[in-house]
């Protein structure tokens, strides 16, 4: 090998040192957590939360929402019982497979029977328009199929959308709105006779709103739940 090419080699190499490009091995990325909110919607009920066995949540109160958890992806046994209760002897109990980098709301409520039960929902903030804000709509409560009628203004001031026949299990998406105050009420569904509202709601920019209706029509607990999710 002559002189120069020696010479380059070596030149060559000490470039590589001084930038930090040695033959180290390369570190390994940190995997993405799942985001995930734990929404109580069964009335009259004080409940401890255990995951994969280990307590979670103690006395977590009715018709509260956690603040978001990081959790890493994978599958999660999730067991409820009346808090101080055996975990072997759950008053609801189910499962909730996350996936990383995705955001998920896991929902205690009562079936359209009345039963406690777990809804998993995962939390769509993909495809997002800068400024613009997005309302889902969950009907979790034991009552009939409903209408929800959007108006904007806080007393129903206009007539905006109607979003029909929601029925108990359904996540509805009203598509991109302007931010703003609007209000909401709900009515059997194909009637006009409001059973609850109208409710106002503060859409943000750049938050999506999720509005859950939990509790019982007939046992008079029926209300409506906000989460908000910042996007950007």
């Amino acid at each position: 090998m002559n002189k120069k090419l020696v010479g380059f080699v070596l030149a060559f190499a000490i470039l590589v040192s001084a930038l930090g490009f040695g033959f180290a091995p390369a570190r390994a990325a940190t995997p993405a957590k799942a985001t995930v909110t734990v929404v109580h919607g069964v009335p009259g009920l004080t409940v401890d939360v255990y995951v994969n066995g280990a307590k979670a949540l103690s006395n977590f109160a009715p018709f509260t929402i956690t603040d978001p958890l990081k959790l890493p992806a994978g599958t999660y046994n999730i067991v409820i019982v009346p808090a101080g209760g055996d975990p072997a002897k759950p008053a609801i109990a189910g499962s909730a497979t996350l996936m990383p980098g995705r955001n998920y709301s896991i929902v205690a409520n009562l079936d359209a029977n009345g039963a406690p039960t777990l809804s998993v929902f995962r939390n769509n903030l993909f495809k997002w328009v800068d400024g613009n804000t997005r309302l889902h709509v969950r009907h979790l409560a034991a009552a009939p199929a409903v209408d929800l009628n959007l108006y904007k203004g806080a007393n129903a001031d206009k007539f905006f959308k109607e979003i029909g026949d929601v029925t108990n299990g359904e996540s509805i998406r009203t598509g991109i709105l302007k931010p703003g105050v609007y209000s909401a009420t709900l009515e059997p569904a194909g009637t006009e006779t409001a059973i609850f509202g109208p409710a106002a709601l503060t859409l943000k920019p750049n938050v999506l709103t999720i509005v859950y209706a939990v509790g019982s029509l007939s046992g008079g607990s029926f209300t409506l739940l906000v989460q908000e999710i910042p996007v950007k």
